[in-house]
Formats: structure tokens, C-alpha cells, sequence
């Protein structure tokens, strides 16, 4: 360059300065903005995400909570939906919208309720809230919000006129569903006698009346009309706590006694429970309640404990026992003394038993409930119905009124349930091909699916060992039960369950033309009628699309496509909600839920379901290197056609070589466009955590041949690997395979009977067929797990003696001496879906054959890891393993030394071993 003193020379040079620092600058950035951290484990703890939601009747304003915006704060925020106004705070609460679409309300920190003016920075606080209730009360809206202070004041507010009333010493409040009466349970205290009191209070005329007093009331129901009042109370007798039951009508001086457990109509093993959840009848005459089966008796105290188990007992003695001792809190099983439903007249006080030993009963919540569907599921195993005589069931049609019932004769596999008004029972035959209905009035039986033009079976199912059904059920009712409703495998039919017409093709077999499934948007609960507008979620099972159709009801035309595309759509289900969709009361906006494999999940707004306008904006993948997803296809060695999703790591370079981790449960393909938050690994692989520490992960789909589950693992995943080996960017010989439960089973399987794989990991999976066939359950059952094999996920089809050598070839134990993968398994003592000795045989033949292998057994562990600090240690330790075999990373001193028996829970061997030692 010719350097001048005049000024044009000095704006030269300059300018190429400024070029070059801008390139200089540019290039220097660039990979920054591609080169995102990996996932770490502080994220589990930390990781953002979408949570209530709500719309103000009148589609103006939506209202949705943030987990984690900060760590461990919820943030709301209320929006304007077609404005800039928006108001985003911390609240300790769900918030809610007033009928008049004017104010939202919500509970901050420090126990304070705002009234907030929507469109306004206008905030009223009141202090020292612990709760608040919106109710509607014809054309007024009440708040109710009750106070944290030592009186427990809780004050009701006319929102329209703001008058306001209060009371103290509340412990509880219910308003009936019209808003018109208030129900109050206060609390007294003389000495150490605490005495509750129940108000009722008309508060349209202020009138209050005490309908009560006593040790303790609880479980509070109105009836339809809001005029009556069942509860129940508790006292003292003989040291022990009895229960009865209580009914009030407005009108009244006080509540009435209407049984206890002396009255008639309760068994002398029998007690009252409480008012069940379906309440009073719709005539308003009687009141179902729950009774329950007093304690059981103690065995004497030097008596000898031994169990004998019979062949003729319907029941194992293990099971037996395991009924008769109570769940372990927050199990959601039933155990020890059971409940039963009754029905007792308000009039005469009689009660009524609807429900016997082992039966449980369904009652139409439609417009009549004076007749139930009794099923009597037999005093067998239900999982022994396909050859234990004494697990059948039978069923009957119970008066709800007297308790006269009549049996029905459909068969002991039915599947039957009561139609929406109570006209119909449907059922479907032992091999579920057919749909049949039984009028109720009548007794007659129809098969209402004879001249369904489909499929008599799906050719394609594989669940299990069972003959292929043909692939439907229920959907929904048209109003009075003029129509069923039914799915099939794609598409939407409409049934006459009176039999006069012939099925009605609603989507107009578009569903399987097109390989797409067609399902209701949101829930459906019969409140439909010729004419509607239905909109559709759809699904493509080829592509994976997910979006919304729309389709009218009665016409013939094809459904018409409002959205499709590779997401997956979800409707957002709003607090306190009486509609099928979660929309504006007064306006056609709607909120979705939408989310992808690369975008975590938003709400979104639409009026027709085709354009939509973000709601929430919380992406936290955003700032790491997340993944992509891309859809495989390709053959397997006997010639099908296999589908599979691979992940990359979103800074994938086509010129690099990548380990690979395989990972299996069934099928997974449709998972191509979900979205995985990162979480500690429980069971399953934790697909984003290895794809963002530089993996590829593999989820090839398996369809299975009955008798060979082993072989049609190998089949899909061994055909997928050597398909995965044709790509330049995979490093063939640093591929690994993981499977948790059945995905265990099927590693121990692979890891014997290939050598392909770098490294393998195996939880809680089954090694011995013929040891696990004989084993019973140590979970909530404990019954045996000989269906299990036979009829249910392992699929061999038949017992043990009639072909034992699918047992054994299926049972990854008896070749362990061809295993040649490292194996790092998880086995825990806990766990009650599969026998902890299945681990240690399957690791013990291992280790005595030299073969190098881990087993890790956490003391508070289950079928999967249930608390937090376990998962993240086994999130390292898998971690670990794989990139020691797949990433050549130094092994960490729990695979090089191990850790003592003495030292657990001293010494946790995760440090590294950089000496050069090899496991």
C-alpha cells in the first residue's frame, strides 16, 4: 500500500483497518456463538419451565406461571393477548381471573393477596393471606380469602359492591356451587376439649345457623340444588374412633343423625368411612356412601405363625398376606380393610350395599344414577384369568334404589362400561374384535361393529401374546345416548347402540388413507350433538406431523387440515374449567400447549387453530448445545421396514467421528418431535445429557415375533447399529447400548449373543426366564409373575412346559459365557417388578467367568430410582462408564478398585484413575 499524506489516504487506511478488525471480530466471534456448553448436573435442579395457565372470559388477557424463571421462585405473568401490556411478578400461588375479565388475583410472597387491574399498574394488597376462593354467585362474584393470623379470620367480599363479611376461628369453608350458601367449620377450645361448630349461612339473606356441634366433621357434600347437606362426624367410643353420618336441609333447625355403625343395612364387619364422591342422587332422595371393613383381627401372641399355601387357593398365600397390611403412604395403593359403596335413603334411613366382596361398582354421570354396572372380579389373581377359574369375572346390573340386581351374561372378559345416561352397557367380546351393547330397559344384546368396514384384526399389534385385537374403543356419547362414539386404530365412527343404523365413518376414512390418527382435542364427555363443530388432534404415523383438524359432525366430507407440522400440540387444561376446550367463556380464543424436540413447551394462543401467537417465551435449552432429531428408515435381516429416531448434538459436524449410545423401550419413534427436559437418569437413558456432552443416541423401534422376544431385539437393534455404521460421522467401534426394565432385558439379551457393541448398560432387567417364571412379585401384589411370560410383555406365549426351549433361549443367562461387552447394570433390593436375584444371576455367572462387569444396588431404589440424589449419582457413574468405553476418558476408581462394603457411604469412588490402571 502507497502511503499518502493527503487526508483521502489517512480515510483509506482507516477504512481497511476498520474491515479488517471487522472481520478479525467476526471470525473470532463466530464459534462462540455455535460453541454452547454442554449439559451440566446443576440444571436438573434449575431447568425453567411452563406452568398453569389461564384465560379471562374475555379473551383479552391470559395469565401463566414460569417454574423456575429464577431458581426455585414461580413468576407470573399476565399479559394483554393482543397488546404490549404485560405484569410479571413472584407468586407463591395459581392466580385467577374475575368474571368480569377486570382483575386478576394471585398471592405473592410474604402471604400478601393482590388484586391486580388488568391493563393497569393498579394493584390492591391485602396482608397476611394464606388462601383465597373465587365464587360465582349468579350475576356477583365473591372473593373469599381466609387469613394467616392466631383467629384464622376468613373474609368474604362482594366484589361488585365490596361489602364485605367476616368470621374467626375458621378451619375450614365450603361454598356451595351457586355461591348462595357459605358452610363454616369453626373451632372452640375449653381445657383441652376442642369442640368444632358448623354455620350455615345464606348469604344472599345473611342468615346464619348453627347445624352442629362436635368432636370433628369432615368430608362435606352438597347435593344438586345446593339445599342439602351430607357430612360426617367422628367420636369417641371405647377409646376407639367411630363415624357417622349427618344430613342438613336448608330450612331446618340443625342436622340430623342419619346412621351410625349400629344401624341396620351395616354389616357387623362393617364400618362407616365417609360420603362417597358420588354423592347425593340427582332426584336428591339418597346419599352414597362409603363403608369400610373394620381392623383385622391380631394373631394371638404365642400362636405359631406359619403360612400354608394350597393349590386350591384362588389367591397366593403371598398376596393374601400383602392384602391384609396396609400400603405404604403416598403408594396410591389400596391395602389392609377394604371399602364398599352404599346407598342410603334420606326418608326411611335404610341403606343399601351396593357393593360386595371383590366387586366394584359404576354409576352412569350423566342424568340418572339409579342403576350401577357391577363387576365382580372373582377372588383369583386378575392376572391368572387365562386359566385360574376363580379370577373370572361376572357382572350385574344393580338397582341404586333397593340394591336388586340381575346378571348379564357377557362373557368374563368384557372390558363393560355403563353409557353416559345409563341406557346402555357396552362391552367387547374375549378377543376384543367385537363392540356389543346391551339395552339396559330391555336385556337384549347387538354386536353394534358386525358391519364396520375395517380390519377384523390389527395385523400390525404386538403388545403382547394375546390373539390381535382389532383396535377399538370408546370414545364419547352424543346427548341421551342417541350415539356412541368409537375409535379404531386411525379414524372416528359414530354407532347406533340401538342397532337400526349402520356405523357413520365421522373423518370419513381419511385417518387410514392418509396413516393418520385421529383423536379428540381435549377431553370429550358426551356433551355432543349432531351438527357440531369437532376439532381433532392428528396424528401422522408416518412422518410424525402432529396438529388439528376440524369436522362437522353429521356431514360426509373430509376433515379439514387446520395444522400440521413436526410438533407436538397439546390443549392446556385451565384451572377450575367447566369446558371441553380450554377456551375464553365469552370469545373463540384458545390456549396450546406446543412444544418440539428442539423447543420446550409454551402456550401459545389461537382463534382457528391454524395461526398462532406465542404466549410464553421459556427456551432454556437455548443457551446450551442442545440436540436435532432426524428420522431413520431402513431394512432389518428379515426384510421389514424399521423406523428409528436418531439425535445429534446441535453442533454436529459432519466431519467428526461420534460415539454412539442405542437406547430401546418397544417402540419409540413417535417420540421424534417430543421434548426431553434434562433430568437425572431414574431408569431410562437421558437422551438430551448425552447428546449435549458430544453423543449420538439411537431409539431404533422394535416389533416383536411371540416366542422370540430375544431375537426381535437383535432383529431391529443389531440391523439399526450396522445401518448407523454406513455413516462416515459414526465411530463404529464405540457403540453402546442401554435399556431399562423390558430395555434391560433385551441388553442382557443383545450383550450375549453379539459382540458389536463398545459397551453395554442394563437396569432392573430380567436374565433367567425359567427363574422368573417360578418368582412372585415383591411389589404391591405379591403375586406370581407366571402371566407375565406366558401372556404379557415377555410374549413366549405358552408355559414353561410346553416349550422350555424358548425359556432358555431367551434367558440371557445361559450364554453368558459369550459375552464380551463390558456391562455396567443396576439391580436394586427394592425393587417390585423384578426379582433382585435376576441381577445377581446374571451378574454372578458374569463375574465368574472373568467377564468384566458392575453392579451398582441403591438401598432406597425400586424398579427405578426414586429420589433425586440417587439418580444423580447414577447420572455420573453411567456417564462414567460410557465415556470410558465410548469416549476413552480415564475410568473412575469405583471400576478400577471398587469401594469396600465397609466404606459405603464413606467413599464414593468417583474420583478418576489417572494411573493408567484398566478395569
Amino acid at each position: 500500500m502507497v502511503w499518502r499524506k493527503d487526508g483521502i489516504g489517512l480515510f483509506l487506511c482507516f477504512i481497511n483497518i476498520l474491515l479488517l478488525l471487522l472481520i478479525t471480530t467476526s471470525t473470532a466471534q463466530k464459534p462462540l456463538v455455535t460453541q454452547k456448553p454442554p449439559l451440566d448436573a446443576s440444571v436438573f435442579d434449575k431447568w425453567p419451565r411452563v406452568g398453569s395457565v389461564d384465560i379471562s372470559n374475555d379473551g383479552k388477557y391470559a395469565m401463566s406461571t414460569i417454574e423456575n424463571r429464577s431458581a426455585g421462585n414461580q413468576t407470573m405473568v399476565i399479559k394483554a393477548i393482543n397488546g404490549t401490556w404485560k405484569m410479571e411478578t413472584t407468586a407463591t400461588s395459581d392466580g385467577a381471573f374475575t368474571q368480569d375479565s377486570r382483575t386478576a388475583i394471585f398471592i405473592k410472597p410474604k402471604d400478601t393477596l393482590c388484586l391486580l387491574t388488568l391493563g393497569t399498574s393498579l394493584v390492591t394488597e391485602i396482608a397476611g393471606v394464606s388462601s383465597f376462593k373465587l365464587v360465582k354467585q349468579g350475576s356477583n362474584e365473591l372473593l373469599a380469602y381466609q387469613l394467616n393470623n392466631p383467629a384464622r379470620d376468613l373474609v368474604v367480599r362482594d366484589l361488585a359492591t365490596g361489602g364485605q363479611q367476616s368470621s374467626g376461628n375458621v378451619a375450614e369453608f365450603i361454598f356451595s356451587s351457586d355461591g348462595n350458601t357459605l358452610l363454616i367449620k369453626t373451632e372452640s377450645k375449653k381445657d383441652s376439649t376442642v369442640t368444632q361448630i358448623l354455620n350455615w349461612i345464606n348469604l344472599a339473606g345473611g342468615r346464619t345457623t348453627t347445624i352442629w356441634r362436635g368432636a370433628k366433621a369432615g368430608g362435606f357434600v352438597f347435593d344438586g340444588s345446593n339445599t342439602q347437606l351430607a357430612f360426617t362426624a367422628e367420636d369417641k367410643v371405647n377409646n376407639r374412633t367411630e363415624k357417622s353420618l349427618w344430613y342438613y336441609k336448608e330450612g331446618t333447625d340443625k342436622a340430623i343423625l342419619l346412621a351410625n355403625n349400629k344401624s341396620d343395612g351395616i354389616d357387623r364387619d362393617l364400618k362407616i368411612e365417609t360420603v362417597s364422591r358420588q354423592g347425593f342422587s340427582k332426584d336428591g332422595n339418597r346419599i352414597f356412601i362409603t363403608l369400610k371393613e373394620k381392623d383385622f383381627a391380631t394373631p394371638k401372641a404365642d400362636a405359631v405363625k406359619v403360612d400354608i399355601w394350597s393349590y386350591t387357593d384362588p389367591k397366593l398365600q403371598s398376596q393374601q398376606l400383602r392384602e391384609l397390611a396396609p400400603f405404604p403412604p403416598g403408594s396410591g395403593e389400596g391395602g389392609g380393610p377394604q371399602s364398599y359403596t352404599a346407598a342410603i335413603d334420606i326418608g326411611s334411613h335404610h341403606i343399601i350395599r351396593l357393593e360386595q366382596e371383590n366387586e366394584r361398582i359404576q354409576v352412569p354421570h350423566g342424568n340418572r344414577d339409579d342403576v350401577g354396572l357391577i363387576t365382580n372380579f372373582g377372588t383369583g389373581n386378575s392376572d391368572e384369568w387365562n386359566w385360574n377359574r376363580h379370577s373370572q369375572s361376572t357382572y350385574y346390573l344393580a338397582s341404586t334404589r333397593d340394591g336388586k340386581r340381575r346378571r348379564i351374561d357377557i362373557g368374563s372378559r368384557a372390558w363393560p362400561a355403563l353409557s353416559r345416561d345409563g341406557k346402555y352397557v357396552i362391552y367387547m367380546d374375549d378377543l376384543r374384535r367385537n363392540m356389543f351393547s346391551y339395552e339396559v330397559a330391555m336385556g337384549v344384546k347387538r354386536n353394534i361393529t358386525r358391519d364396520l368396514p375395517i380390519p377384523l384384526i390389527d395385523a400390525e399389534y404386538d403388545d403382547n401374546a394375546l390373539p390381535p385385537p382389532r383396535g377399538i374403543r370408546v370414545a364419547g356419547w352424543l346427548d341421551d345416548d342417541a350415539g356412541l362414539l368409537i375409535y379404531d386404530k386411525y379414524d372416528i365412527w359414530l354407532l347406533d347402540p340401538a342397532g337400526k343404523k349402520p356405523p357413520v365413518a365421522v373423518t370419513n376414512g381419511y385417518g387410514r388413507r392418509h396413516d393418520i390418527e385421529f383423536r379428540f382435542a381435549g377431553y370429550y364427555d358426551g356433551a355432543r350433538a349432531i351438527g357440531d363443530r369437532l376439532i381433532l388432534n392428528a396424528f401422522n404415523k408416518s412422518t410424525k406431523d402432529n396438529g388439528f383438524y376440524s369436522k362437522m359432525l353429521g356431514d360426509s366430507d373430509d376433515p379439514k387440515r387446520l395444522t400440521m407440522g413436526p410438533y407436538t400440540y397439546e390443549l392446556a387444561f385451565l384451572r377450575d374449567s367447566p369446558y371441553l376446550m380450554p377456551k375464553a367463556r365469552d370469545a373463540e380464543v384458545y390456549l396450546i400447549r406446543r412444544s418440539s424436540a428442539t423447543q420446550a413447551p409454551n402456550y401459545f394462543v389461537t382463534s382457528d387453530f391454524e395461526t398462532y401467537t406465542a404466549l410464553t417465551h421459556v427456551y432454556p435449552e437455548a443457551v446450551y448445545n442442545w440436540l436435532t432429531t432426524e428420522l431413520l428408515t431402513w431394512k432389518t435381516f428379515d426384510g421389514r421396514l424399521a423406523q428409528g429416531v436418531l439425535y445429534k448434538p446441535e453442533n454436529f459436524d459432519p466431519k467428526k467421528k461420534y460415539p454412539v449410545i442405542i437406547h430401546y423401550y418397544e417402540k419409540k419413534s413417535d417420540d421424534l418431535n417430543k421434548y426431553h427436559a434434562p433430568e437425572p437418569i431414574s431408569n431410562n437413558l437421558e437422551i438430551p445429557w448425552f447428546v449435549s456432552r458430544g453423543y449420538l443416541v439411537f431409539t431404533p423401534d422394535i416389533h416383536y415375533t411371540i416366542g422370540y422376544p430375544g431375537r426381535s431385539a437383535y432383529n431391529y437393534v443389531v440391523s439399526g447399529a450396522q445401518y448407523l455404521t454406513r455413516f462416515p460421522w459414526v465411530d463404529a467401534g464405540k457403540m453402546g447400548i442401554q435399556g431399562h426394565s423390558w430395555g434391560g432385558f433385551e441388553t442382557n439379551y443383545l450383550i450375549t449373543h453379539t459382540n458389536m457393541f463398545g459397551a453395554a448398560m442394563s437396569s432392573s432387567g430380567v436374565s433367567d426366564l425359567i427363574s422368573g417364571y417360578g418368582s412372585i412379585s415383591i411389589g404391591h401384589d405379591r403375586a406370581s409373575r407366571q402371566f407375565f411370560y406366558e401372556i404379557h410383555q415377555n410374549r413366549i406365549g405358552v408355559t414353561l412346559w410346553q416349550r422350555p426351549d424358548l425359556y432358555i433361549e431367551n434367558s440371557p443367562v445361559f450364554r453368558a459365557d459369550k459375552v464380551t461387552t463390558p456391562l455396567l447394570t443396576m439391580m436394586n433390593q427394592g425393587d417390585g417388578s423384578v426379582p433382585f436375584a435376576q441381577g445377581v444371576e446374571f451378574f454372578t455367572a458374569l463375574r465368574r467367568l472373568g467377564k468384566k462387569a458392575w453392579m451398582l444396588q441403591y438401598d432406597e431404589g425400586v424398579h427405578s430410582l426414586i429420589n433425586d440424589k440417587d439418580a444423580k449419582d447414577f447420572t455420573i457413574r453411567s456417564t462414567q462408564f460410557f465415556d470410558h468405553y465410548l469416549k476413552g476418558a480415564p475410568p473412575p476408581k469405583w471400576m478400577t478398585e471398587g469401594v469396600p462394603a465397609r466404606l459405603k457411604g464413606i467413599e464414593t469412588g468417583l474420583e478418576l484413575d489417572t494411573s493408567g490402571k484398566q478395569p
